[in-house]
């Protein structure tokens, strides 16, 4: 009899039972993401200006909903949040995030998708599609996340842009209409020379409005910006070697709309005495604001948040921003500026994080946010979504931004940070002078392309 058979046979259902075994452990492994044994999946979400009690409630309830996910939210923190170049600084803070994986989900501007595309993870087709964007999102918010091949690259919980700010005291004062004394940027030209107020030197005491000076007026690169787009003038497109967006705004009549903002500061009367209703000898515009020596400021809306700050007792208000006169319905009129949430392609959690982003997006978590929001501050998130327009259309300060909305338009900058610098250094250059030409720009649209296209 040969007894070699049997053993044979046993040996081979154990190295068949060791390689199911093996096998069993490395699905667990690979289903789990490669996170711990529990099987439990870990997501970091890097969030900007919201504090962790504002999302711990929903993160509590989504772990709940899902057993297997953990998210854990931290407020990013970085310098110089109140300098004249805060996103550059923060863009560099995010991209090591995003480029190592060390962070799933992260916030950020959302000029940066074009330069941040190579490293973000796609919306699966099941949670966002750049057709369902397009009919859920404003027109600057599907713009901003949405790339030619119908994928999304980000999700949105708000919109915003610059807004007018106004000294309700001093427009009551100068018996003025706020909505009608700036409806378009020539009554806004003459009202703030109204209302601008000089002292026996001739120096302004309280300024109109702070356009007519890059140095001393914060939002100046984005005014510039929202200028251009409303003279329907393309500020950028794609070159065509690399496929990278490139500056595009050097032209008779990108000069002519920038030169609208230093008219501003630069009115002469018939005795050539300055008339202007800025000055680059001002404060820095969101103190004068604050300070009561500046009537109207042009900034972003949580701008307002920082105004009382800095003086409780102000009275002030917000409206769209003017428009040109007899402007095209057509064209975009304003521009758009906000935060959205990405996912990076180092993520060993990508479908989980879009899944949870997809839930944050919701109109009753969006609610819920808003709602803790404004407990903390004095405002709250701008809505992206058109079907929910009208439940903040009363909203304080941020109704403007819902009135402009539809309107925005979002340009793809690839580095705003190279974008917001280059304008403020090459337009000081000329702002003395009065006015820019047209190779005046060419030099400052060949600056911005030198420093992103080759990176």
């Amino acid at each position: 009899m040969n007894k070699k058979g049997p053993v044979i046979a046993l040996l081979f259902i154990g190295i068949v039972g060791i390689v199911v075994v093996i096998a069993i452990l490395v699905s667990r492994v690979l289903n789990n993401g490669g996170n711990n044994n529990t099987g439990t999946i870990e997501l970091n979400y890097m969030g900007l200006w919201d504090v962790p009690e504002v999302y711990e409630p929903l993160i509590q309830e989504y772990q709940e909903k899902h057993p297997n996910i953990k998210i854990t939210y931290t407020k990013a923190s970085f310098i110089n949040q109140n300098n004249f170049s805060y996103k550059g600084v923060y863009q560099t803070n995010a991209e090591e995030r995003i480029t190592s994986g060390a962070v799933d989900i992260v916030r950020v501007h959302q000029t940066w998708i074009p330069k941040l595309l190579p490293q973000l993870y796609a919306a699966p087709s099941d949670v966002m599609t750049g057709t369902q964007a397009k009919e859920l999102y404003y027109p600057a918010v599907y713009e901003a996340i949405t790339t030619s091949n119908n994928l999304v690259y980000g999700a949105p919980q708000i919109v915003d842009g610059l807004v007018l700010i106004y000294n309700k005291e001093l427009f009551t004062q100068a018996q003025l209409d706020p909505r009608i004394s700036t409806k378009d940027w020539d009554v806004t030209l003459q009202t703030a020379k109204k209302l601008t107020k000089r002292n026996a030197n001739g120096t302004i005491a309280v300024a109109g409005i702070n356009m007519g000076s890059v140095s001393n007026v914060r939002s100046s690169p984005e005014i510039l910006l929202t200028m251009l787009t409303q003279s329907a003038i393309p500020v950028v497109n794609v070159d065509a070697g690399t496929g990278k967006i490139q500056a595009d705004f050097a032209s008779p009549e990108g000069a002519a709309a920038i030169n609208r903002f230093f008219e501003f500061a630069n009115q002469k009367n018939d005795k050539k005495e300055d008339i202007g209703a800025w000055s680059s000898r001002m404060e820095d515009d969101l103190q004068a604001f604050a300070n009561g020596r500046l009537a109207m400021l042009i900034a972003p809306s949580w701008r307002v948040i920082d105004l009382v700050g800095m003086n409780s007792a102000l009275q002030f208000d917000t409206l769209p921003l003017p428009v040109l006169p007899g402007a095209n319905p057509n064209v975009p009129q304003y521009l758009s500026s906000f935060w959205i949430d990405v996912v990076s392609k180092k993520s060993k959690n990508p479908k989980e994080a879009w899944a949870f982003l997809k839930w944050l997006g919701e109109p009753e978590q969006l609610r819920r946010v808003y709602k803790v929001q404004t407990e903390k501050r004095l405002i709250g998130n701008p809505y992206p979504r058109k079907d929910m327009a009208t439940e903040q259309a009363s909203a304080p300060y941020i109704s403007a931004v819902l009135e402009m909305a539809p309107k925005m338009k979002s340009w793809p900058l690839y580095d705003y940070g190279v974008w917001e610098e280059t304008f403020r250094k090459g337009l000081l250059e000329f702002e003395d002078r009065g006015g820019i030409t047209e190779a005046d720009l060419k030099k400052i649209q060949d600056q911005i392309n030198n420093l992103t296209l080759k990176r």
